[in-house]
């Protein structure tokens, strides 16, 4: 699998959410930073940045080569802050920082090595902080490359474009390790008047080769929740059982967590639940997916462990994940992240998402 993470904030929509997904210690809302704010594109929400360093850890699997998209934009960011930090565990190979540039609220992010080094050219050149009318614009920065500590390879993307002198090698390497298993994300501005800094869609690639041998370009999370039942599958003696009334699916389908509100439960294993999903919200059908994640906040009753498997259905054929444990009495969430349509190995489309069931169960 090389898409390790994306994240657009549809379904994370506040520090709880956040922490379900990430652990304790991987996640950091800054002072005056705000999730889940309107006004970015597709679904509307983002990451409103403050005045305190927000910080979001992600771990992927070790590989030499990386690639990390983000959308951004930036009025008076704070310079040198490093909006992305690429690490082997503790160890930073190197980073895309913040750099203003002295023209007005205008800044350039730019490729540093651990020492703190500003690779040369290795940029995306002015970004715009402010374009006169107090907006400050999104751009989606994207850079991929190699480690390699003479030799380690890069690009630079702005808005799907390769910037002009952004290519070329350098040191990328910190240490004997060749990898990356963690890369960071950090968001602070300044905080005067309508100074801002904020971001949305990061996505996340190693091993770039099978589907994601180049770039993933200007890419959007859009969320779907639960809308119905499936109604072949629902049975008295094969589901969960809801916290209230008949249907299943209004148990599970809120996008900020209610919690202990409304929920399903079961003691045994081999319970299972499928759902449809609500249509999404692209402009246009066909539209490329580089892939689809499934989330699954939950607890348990008492302490112990259960396994649970993440359930995909396309037509008759249904596709468990890998058995994923949980061990917590508070809620957790748990994510698969499929790159490709798991029953028909063919890449995803929208039709075929839109007419696709989506569940869970409960494992020995």
């Amino acid at each position: 699998m090389s898409l390790q993470r994306f994240q657009g904030f549809e379904l994370e929509t506040d520090t709880n959410s956040m922490l379900r997904l990430y652990g304790a210690g991987n996640f950091t809302l800054g002072s005056g930073a705000l999730l889940n704010q309107s006004g970015a594109l597709l679904q509307g929400v983002y990451f409103k940045g403050g005045t305190g360093i927000s910080t979001m850890n992600m771990s992927v699997a070790p590989d030499g080569t990386f690639y990390a998209g983000i959308r951004v934009r930036a009025r008076n960011p704070v310079n040198s802050l490093k909006l992305f930090r690429f690490l082997n565990s503790t160890t930073e190979h190197f980073s895309l920082r913040f750099v203003t540039t002295g023209l007005g609220n205008n800044y350039r992010l730019a490729l540093f090595n651990a020492a703190g080094t500003e690779v040369s050219g290795a940029n995306t050149g002015t970004l715009t902080g402010d374009d006169g009318a107090g907006n400050s614009p999104w751009y989606f920065v994207e850079i991929r490359g190699t480690v390699h500590d003479t030799v380690g390879t890069y690009e630079i993307r702005v808005n799907e474009t390769t910037v002009p002198g952004a290519t070329g090698t350098a040191d990328l390497r910190n240490g004997g390790t060749t990898t990356v298993d963690r890369v960071e994300v950090n968001i602070q501005h300044l905080g005067v008047g309508s100074d801002r800094c904020d971001i949305d869609d990061v996505v996340i690639i190693n091993s770039l080769a099978g589907d994601r041998t180049t770039f993933a370009g200007d890419v959007a999370e859009v969320k779907a929740v639960h809308d119905s039942d499936e109604g072949a599958h629902l049975s008295a003696t094969n589901n969960w059982t809801p916290s209230s009334g008949t249907s299943h699916f209004d148990m599970i389908d809120d996008v900020t967590p209610d919690d202990d509100a409304t929920y399903l439960t079961t003691n045994e294993n081999e319970k299972t639940e499928l759902f449809n999903v609500a249509d999404l919200a692209f402009a246009a059908i066909g539209t490329p997916v580089i892939g689809v994640r499934q989330e699954l906040m939950l607890k348990l009753l008492s302490p112990g462990t259960r396994n649970t498997q993440f359930l995909y259905k396309s037509g008759v054929t249904t596709n468990p994940s890998a058995t994923i444990p949980f061990n917590q009495t508070t809620y957790e969430t748990k994510e698969r992240t499929m790159e490709r349509d798991p029953v028909t190995n063919a890449a995803w489309t929208v039709a075929e998402i839109n007419a696709s069931k989506f569940g869970f169960k409960t494992v020995a």
